[in-house]
């Protein structure tokens, strides 16, 4: 609920700040739930004082309901209906490209605070 909630406010006040048929909410949850898992499962697992109940209720339950890859799923399949496949091919491969990114660039910001 809290991911879900944060997803709902985030996501529609990005949205509302750029009007574009590009599903720019959606594709920043994207890279930021990336980004925040890489960082939270670099830092948890190298603490041996957090339970795997810890690790899993954050990482699949808060962030994983902060991201959005069913939205993503959607919003892409949309835009090919609307004819708008540079959009749709856009979206597809950024956003999985800048995803694995961003997980990597939160597991190595851990590295390095370490």
């Amino acid at each position: 609920m809290i991911g879900t909630g944060a997803r709902y406010l985030l996501s529609g006040g990005i949205h509302r700040l750029f009007e574009t048929p590009f599903p720019i909410g959606t594709f920043f949850i994207n890279i930021l739930g990336s980004f925040l898992i890489g960082l939270f499962m670099e830092y948890a697992l190298g603490r041996s004082y957090l339970s795997d109940s810890v690790r899993l209720m954050v990482a699949i339950g808060i962030l994983g309901g902060f991201t959005t890859f069913s939205s993503f799923s959607y919003e892409t399949i949309a835009l090919v209906r609307a004819g708008n496949l540079p959009w749709a091919a856009f979206n597809l491969i950024l956003t999985n490209f800048l995803c694995l990114v961003s997980t990597l660039g939160g597991m190595k910001l851990i590295s390095f605070l370490k």
